[in-house]
């Protein structure tokens, strides 16, 4: 972690600089995510790569488990597509 977390960016070592970006791509991953999971590659103590997994879950119809397509239309119109 930074020393002076308030400091600006440009007033931070390369190492410090590095770990806000990956901060900062991390926040950017969990922005809207309800179901699913945020994975952090390290190489080295430095961080390579973020990767976001979203799961999402369908509502079961009441007959045997089966997802209606009514329910279906409405989880697609919840996310904004048609």
């Amino acid at each position: 972690m930074p020393e002076n977390p308030g400091a600006k960016p440009s007033a931070l070592g390369p190492a410090e600089r590095n770990l806000e970006e990956a901060l900062d791509h991390i926040r950017t991953a969990l922005r809207g995510l309800r179901f699913g999971e945020i994975s952090v590659i390290l190489q080295d103590g430095v961080v390579v790569q973020v990767e976001r997994t979203e799961r999402t879950r369908l509502q079961r119809g009441a007959r045997k488990g089966r997802l209606t397509v009514s329910a279906y239309r409405k989880s697609l119109q919840e996310k904004g597509t048609s």
